[in-house]
């Protein structure tokens, strides 16, 4: 087992002996119990979830728009010929890496926002105790919080593994394409149409 696998282990364990999941009571940011630093750093907390919750999303329609770009390629294709045959096979396996890799970014995203809810329920206990508003066991609390963080790290690194196989994935295409447009291939539908972002599903 790897060692980032047996530190998610452990995290886990540790979580389960502390208890079930704490409920924490979500703290108003008029409050008048709290001082205003508290309330800014409940407030900073929440706007971190709000923006992963936006990662997640931007990552879902990136993702869309590049199954939808695949699916064309394997109906359609871009380039036409007998010329074409190494560089649509690398197209096609590139446009396979490309989905591949969003599908990390989409699990980092997700990761990431259960990070910061993580973070904003530790920061609402927290506070809670500071203020004496209520009081929590803070040891699953906390080790909740590092759990997510392993996770995040782990997906990240993942991330960046198939992100280095799709630029590798890049040269090759594009040295075959360069082959391709030597012999005389034509590039007016590849260039038309290559751009992943701006492709939708007829």
């Amino acid at each position: 087992m790897k060692t980032s696998q047996i530190l998610i282990s452990l995290l886990l364990l540790a979580l389960s002996l502390g208890g079930c999941e704490v409920k924490v009571q979500q703290l108003r940011l008029n409050d008048p119990r709290l001082p205003i630093e508290a309330r800014r750093w409940l407030a900073d907390s929440e706007d971190e979830v709000v923006i992963a919750k936006v990662g997640v999303n931007t990552a879902k329609l990136e993702l869309t728009l590049l199954e939808n770009y695949r699916e064309i390629l394997s109906t359609k294709g871009l380039f036409s010929g007998s010329k074409s045959s190494e560089a649509s096979k690398l197209l096609q396996k590139y446009a396979n890496e490309r989905v591949a890799l969003q599908k990390h970014n989409l699990l980092f995203a997700q990761k990431n926002l259960d990070l910061a809810k993580a973070k904003l329920t530790q920061a609402r206990a927290e506070t809670a105790i500071r203020y004496d508003v209520t009081v929590y066991e803070m040891q699953p609390i906390v080790a909740a919080v590092e759990v997510q963080r392993t996770l995040l790290i782990k997906a990240k690194k993942e991330t960046e593994n198939q992100r280095i196989k799709v630029e590798t994935l890049a040269t090759k295409l594009w040295t075959a394409y360069a082959k391709y447009v030597k012999i005389g291939g034509s590039t007016n539908t590849f260039w038309a149409d290559v751009s992943m972002r701006t492709i939708r599903k007829d």
